[in-house]
């Protein structure tokens, strides 16, 4: 279909010619196409295809028709077998700017030439403006970007593709920091001259978006009003909905803390949509008993997470934790599926004990409750079960109360100093410093006794003194700020010296420490660490050259020593399972969301975030159920590479073709298709989360293997040596390449290689790569697995049926078996000396 429309754009003239206006016939035609997928007619639909294809019979040339084609079928991921109708179609007619454009398009970052040829060919082509401007923006060049855009601006022919534009105009603007002129090409008078229906309401809602995220707080309360408004009186389609509706929940300048505007602005039209938004808003701004009724409202859907504290103020405590123990992996429950962690399973059957609790013995199981939640650390959820104790026990009550603020003040103070400006501690409340000021510049303390005597980490812990001291006098323990700093300074650390220095994280120390001197192995690591255990965290802080003090803070549900061997590796450590972070340190404050990461002997997993990339395979597991969603998975899967257009006479230039990484065309989905279509063939369940947690935690183990190749650096001089030669003494190549082994050796031991092998190859779809190296080395390693499959097929093509050589490797990946994958794996894994 898609081909059958550009042979309609081959015909039209390239030659240079100004803009002409498209026939109101076309703009109509492609307005109600939009429409229909508004409306979530499937991308397959006949009569959408008649629209689009009535659209391209009136107006050859004009490009939106056939890029909203492409659009349907890349949401069915068959983007490479597109790409190759595009380069077919492009071959008949090399000169044609429409077909150079959305060839380019479809091949991202290597289609960019295209785009230069295509203006080349029709200055008056609009598109090829709009395609430079996109690869201005995605080298940084924002500034460019936005003259581009004003040029496509200038071309356009229609009253939707002027508006279009501008919204992209806008984006350069803002990421260039012109807020101002964002909003001024938003709300240009022009800009809805045309605009009806959909339409306009579409570009209204991408206005509100722009002021929402303007610096002026007047022009951000008027995005509020206007994006309210919108909301009551238009439709739009889900994804719509939920950004206009997660931009007004998050404003600052709404003056609606409590959603309630919100709440009836979604409530002024019917839809499941709406209901289903603001039920997420009742339960994460009120909670209550009608947030928890609407929860159960909508069986298809991802279920709605109600906070435990929500539950807690409803009365509902052994529900709330039956609903949170079916939510944890099997790595932190034991055998009878209570929690692993004593004072969880405190927690959990304090509560059960209110399920039969009469009257009269009701207040003292709400005080065991209360006292097994502030052991425990869940001090929100201690602050509900006061609020129930209140009405039986005001004095019990107000001393949970009391306990439950303290425990989580301390926690905010404490995360609050993590996140501290660099180069400033917040105001010290020790009589060696002078506490004029509410903060205090570090560079200007050389004169004073504490600046001498200390370096960073000191006066970071000097600083949470007091803090603790605070706390002890509700939750007990010593209360006289100089001795809680002495045990504070006597916190054990690890030495990184010159790169840096980190504060034990504990919970224990371990054999090595204590042959380093540091404690008895065994023992509780006194000091910072046993100040968080008590408050039910489990903290990672320290000292890094060239970045200061960073670090996080997390909320512990289990820690453990465990071992094990990768590979023929021996690893061991402490392994702290937690539950969402209090503090996120410089990467969390960047918006990374970060599942696991190694430690000085051991590592830590974040159970929160992994629920999230599980919620995503669920998602993806319920497009089999939707109608024709398996014929569409099917069709899907039938994809087989982009074929080769070097020729055989150059075969190192074809080797480089057959293995390139771009365009990745949405193969990391269809890679976790497969294994979904795998496992529903043989009967089984979909990917657990228990699964997605040992994926990120073999990883954090091939880290500790990585530990035991290359420290001690006396004993193991040789290997780290050679490990820094090979990635030029460079830090951040060094970091690379332990990325690269860690998810190596995920490849090689977890179940199914290609659960963790999509998140390789998604590496190669991103355009950002962050502040973490991850992305960098999972493209490296994917390359490297693509060229030893290459080897592998021209070693024995009959060993690995259904691939083809002659056709792009990236797009046949989601053929592999789990086996498959490992052997290729494996293989990787001897050439880089891991086996």
């Amino acid at each position: 279909f898609p081909a059958l429309l550009l042979l309609l754009a081959a015909c039209a003239s390239t030659t240079a010619r100004a803009p002409q206006p498209v026939s109101a016939e076309a703009s109509a035609a492609l307005a109600e196409a939009r429409r229909m997928v508004r409306a979530g007619v499937q991308p397959d639909d006949p009569a959408l295809r008649a629209v689009l294809r009535r659209a391209s019979e009136l107006e050859p040339d004009w490009v939106p028709p056939l890029r909203l084609a492409d659009d349907l079928v890349l949401q069915q991921l068959r983007g490479p077998e597109l790409l190759e109708e595009r380069r077919d179609a492009l071959r008949l007619a090399p000169a044609d700017a429409v077909q150079q454009y959305l060839t380019g398009r479809l091949e991202g970052g290597l289609g960019s030439p295209r785009f230069e040829f295509a203006a080349s060919i029709d200055p008056s082509s609009a598109w090829a403006q709009h395609g430079r401007a996109w690869t201005a923006g995605q080298d940084g060049r924002y500034r460019e970007a936005a003259r581009l855009e004003r040029e496509a601006l200038r071309l356009e022919r229609d009253a939707w593709e002027s508006a279009f534009f501008r919204v992209a105009l806008a984006r350069y603007l803002r990421l260039d920091r012109d807020d101002r002129g964002a909003l001024a090409v938003m709300l240009d008078p022009a800009a809805r001259d045309g605009l009806e229906g959909e339409d306009r309401a579409w570009f209204e809602l991408e206005t509100a978006l722009v002021e929402l995220g303007h610096s002026d707080p007047d022009v951000a309360r008027a995005g509020y009003r206007r994006g309210i408004e919108l909301l009551r009186r238009a439709d739009f389609p889900p994804e719509d909905l939920e950004r206009l509706a997660q931009a007004l929940a998050g404003s600052l300048f709404g003056g609606d803390p409590t959603g309630r505007e919100l709440q009836l602005a979604l409530a002024a039209r019917p839809g499941e949509d709406r209901e289903h938004l603001r039920a997420r808003v009742l339960v994460s701004r009120s909670g209550g008993n009608l947030a928890l009724a609407m929860t159960d409202r909508f069986p298809g859907r991802e279920p709605l997470e109600v906070s435990r504290t929500s539950q807690f103020y409803a009365g509902r405590y052994a529900e709330a934790l039956d609903e949170w123990l079916a939510s944890c992996p099997a790595q932190v429950l034991s055998d009878d599926g209570l929690p692993r962690d004593a004072r969880l399973r405190s927690v959990v059957l304090r509560a059960y004990e209110l399920r039969s609790e009469v009257a009269p013995g009701r207040p003292d199981a709400l005080s065991r409750l209360g006292d097994a939640l502030i052991a425990a650390g869940w001090f929100d959820e201690a602050l509900a079960v006061a609020d129930a104790l209140a009405v039986l026990d005001v004095e019990r009550a107000l001393d949970l109360h009391d306990r439950a603020l303290a425990g989580s003040l301390c926690v905010d103070r404490i995360a609050e100093r993590v996140t501290a400006k660099e180069g400033k501690l917040p105001k010290i409340a020790d009589p060696l410093v002078n506490e004029d000021s509410d903060w205090i510049d570090v560079e200007q303390l050389e004169d004073v006794e504490i600046t001498r005597r200390y370096d960073r980490l000191d006066r970071w812990l000097i600083d949470l003194a007091p803090v603790f001291a605070e706390a002890h006098e509700r939750l007990g323990g010593e209360t006289d700020v100089s001795l809680v700093r002495e045990r504070l300074l006597a916190s054990p650390r690890l030495d990184y010296a010159p790169v840096g220095a980190l504060l034990h994280p504990g919970t224990r120390f371990s054999q090595s420490d204590a042959e380093a001197g540091l404690g008895e192995a065994g023992d509780p690591v006194p000091g910072f660490a046993e100040e968080l255990d008590r408050l039910g965290r489990f903290a990672i802080v320290g000292t890094l050259i060239g970045r200061g003090l960073d670090g996080m803070i997390l909320r512990r549900v289990a820690v453990e020593e465990r071992s094990g061997e990768h590979l023929g590796v021996p690893w061991s450590g402490t392994v702290a399972w937690c539950e969402g972070v209090d503090a996120g340190g410089a990467n969390g404050g960047a918006g990374v969301r970060i599942s696991g990461a190694a430690l000085h002997e051991g590592y830590w997993v974040d159970l929160r975030t992994v629920r999230s990339e599980h919620a995503r395979w669920r998602e993806l597991e319920r497009t089999f159920d939707e109608p024709g969603g398996a014929d569409r998975v099917a069709r899907a899967l039938r994809t087989r590479g982009l074929p080769l257009t070097v020729r055989d006479e150059n075969p190192e230039a074809r080797a480089r073709q057959r293995r390139m990484l771009q365009p990745s065309l949405g193969q990391s989905e269809r890679v976790r298709l497969a294994v979904l279509a795998d496992r529903r063939a043989a009967g089984e369940r979909g990917v657990g989360l228990a699964e997605l947690v040992e994926c990120v935690a073999v990883h954090e183990q091939g880290h500790l293997c990585d530990r035991t190749r290359f420290l001690p650096l006396h004993r193991n001089l040789v290997s780290a040596l050679f490990l820094l030669l090979d990635n030029g003494f460079s830090p951040v190549a060094v970091q690379e390449q332990l990325e690269y082994r860690a998810q190596l050796t995920a490849l090689c031991e977890v179940r199914d290689p290609r659960v963790p092998f999509a998140d390789v190859v998604q590496s190669a779809e991103v355009t950002d790569d962050g502040p973490l190296p991850h992305a960098k080395a999972y493209r490296r390693l994917l390359s490297d697995l693509l060229e030893e499959l290459d080897r592998a097929l021209a070693r024995d093509a009959d060993r690995w049926p259904g691939l083809d050589r002659d056709r792009t490797l990236l797009h046949q990946v989601h053929l592999l078996s789990g086996d498959d994958m490992r052997v290729l794996a494996r293989l990787v894994a001897e050439g880089e000396g891991m086996l």
